[in-house]
């Protein structure tokens, strides 16, 4: 069970899909969850790179960081360790 009313929860999946394009199948696999896949099949989004944002090239290591942060698979996302 979420914390995060679903509204919330698809908000931030949409505007995280508009960053980084869909998630792999393998990638929604990786988190074993029925809900999930719903929602990502269920999404129209947009994609707009990141790097949209962030032109200034001083910004590459930064744009690079928050999208390994925003990885859709757990075993591929960044961690502290």
């Amino acid at each position: 069970q979420t914390a995060l009313p679903r509204r919330l929860n698809t908000r931030t999946t949409k505007k995280i899909v508009e960053f980084t394009g869909a998630p792999s199948k393998q990638s929604v696999d990786s988190l074993h969850s029925t809900n999930a896949e719903t929602l990502l099949n269920q999404l129209s989004v947009r994609k707009r790179p990141l790097r949209d944002y962030f032109t200034d090239p001083q910004h590459h290591e930064l744009v690079e960081l928050i999208l390994r942060m925003l990885e859709f698979s757990p075993a591929r996302r960044i961690s502290v360790e």
